[in-house]
């Protein structure tokens, strides 16, 4: 009756509005209301459908969701047509939904008034600034504190069972060719995923395009953030994508790699040890084409130790740094790890002068607050390229940068003899095999 009553008290003011209540109604109730719409002459504007399987068109078929509710403690409806954009008027003190309102989301109007609200109505309908401001915030309301992602993480919670809460950053530049089966590849993970950022460092294919299908029927969260010119680094990108993450644990899964399904599940145990800052598993590596050039990277780590890499390990960053890290970068690809959110901003500047080295650089940085730990198991698919960024850098600057890595990490930590002769040894072998 409120609904109806408002309705005529809006075309009794010359406006020409269709009202349509879908769903279930008493049929008495409807006959009496029936004939005031009929008597008023404004039967065409009113529309009943009865049970509906199918309301999600009609929500976003609608420029406004009326809640003529006398009380409704939180009805999901409220939630459903703000989640599509669509503004929401009710009446205070009606029911729990008016919180949801209270912050430009929608319109409360005086409990019962239906002038108030038949003017409200009118006032969305002409005023187009104030309609769109309404439903971007309604949106917005919705993805940041009642999507179905944090839905389920909130009940979690309440299980008390430690689920720790990991952004996916994508940082992506042309890579159009391997978007499908990379986010697949996130998609499936048995692991939840508090969000995904994917990053476009300026690309001029359609990768951007690609995820945004792709993405926009997955059920996780997610934003597309789009540079207008090139960084030129992309440990600029990694920057970005931590500073506007909300998780507690960062994966940077570079856009042209790939992942086992449960790659996550198996790499956040490792942060079951306290205090640890880096987990990563073994990896994979494989071409531009998919195929496998090989099982592991066991054959790059042998000369550090042939051991070490082939079971689990948990140990201290100093420990790590001293014994493997001071010789060379002993995790080759950023997208088998995942690591504790940190404010980078204190080291932003020395990373990003690295051309190649700027993951080993973070990686010493994180690994002096904390512990690391190592699946041995390949669960990243670490994809190489004829044309890398380090197989296009000067042969110079990238033997530099080993270098100046080396003796960052010896001036760090303690290191033994032994390891030291290693460390020589491996940066005159790079030496001879850039032919320098």
């Amino acid at each position: 009756d409120i609904f109806v009553q408002t309705g005529i008290e809006v075309l009794k003011k010359g406006e020409k509005v269709h009202f349509l209540w879908g769903g279930h109604y008493e049929a008495s109730l409807c006959e009496q209301v029936i004939k005031e719409i009929e008597e008023e002459g404004y039967a065409e504007y009113f529309h009943f459908t009865g049970f509906l399987k199918k309301i999600d068109y009609y929500y976003a078929g609608s420029d406004l969701f009326f809640l003529s509710s006398r009380e409704d403690p939180f009805p999901s409806v409220v939630m459903d047509a703000m989640y599509v954009g669509v503004p929401v008027l009710g009446f205070k003190n009606a029911g729990g939904f008016d919180a949801l309102l209270k912050d430009g989301q929608g319109i409360l109007v005086d409990y019962l008034d239906i002038n108030k609200a038949a003017n409200a109505i009118i006032s969305v309908k002409n005023e187009q600034d104030r309609y769109k401001r309404l439903s971007v915030n309604a949106e917005q309301k919705i993805d940041n504190d009642y999507n179905f992602s944090i839905y389920v993480q909130k009940l979690i919670d309440l299980t008390n069972r430690k689920n720790l809460k990991v952004s996916v950053i994508i940082p992506n530049y042309n890579y159009a060719k391997y978007i499908q089966e990379r986010i697949d590849s996130i998609l499936s993970q048995t692991y939840p995923i508090q969000e995904i950022i994917f990053l476009d460092d300026c690309s001029s294919d359609n990768s951007v395009e690609k995820a945004e299908t792709i993405l926009s029927v997955s059920n996780i969260p997610y934003k597309i953030i789009k540079n207008e010119t090139n960084s030129g680094s992309v440990f600029k990108q990694w920057a970005k994508g931590i500073q506007n993450a909300t998780g507690d644990y960062i994966w940077i899964a570079e856009a042209d790699d790939l992942c086992e399904a449960n790659f996550l599940e198996e790499v956040m145990k490792g942060f079951s040890v306290e205090h640890t800052v880096i987990s990563y598993t073994q990896s994979k590596m494989i071409d531009s084409n998919g195929k496998i050039l090989a099982d592991d990277y066991l054959s790059y780590t042998k000369d550090i130790d042939d051991k070490k890499w082939t079971k689990d390990y948990n140990i201290s960053g100093e420990e790590e740094l001293a014994a493997s890290m001071v010789i060379k970068n002993t995790i080759p690809n950023v997208s088998a790890v995942v690591f504790k959110k940190r404010n980078i901003t204190p080291v932003l500047d020395e990373m990003i002068k690295f051309k190649v080295a700027g993951d080993w650089f973070f990686y010493v940085w994180l690994l002096k607050q904390g512990r690391i730990s190592y699946i041995a198991k390949p669960l990243n698919l670490h994809r190489r390229h004829n044309n890398s960024i380090t197989k296009s850098l000067s042969q110079q600057k990238h033997f530099d940068e080993i270098v100046l890595m080396q003796e960052y990490i010896t001036k760090k930590v303690a290191v033994a003899d032994h390891i030291i002769k290693k460390r020589d040894k491996y940066r005159k072998n790079v030496k001879n095999y850039l032919g320098l």
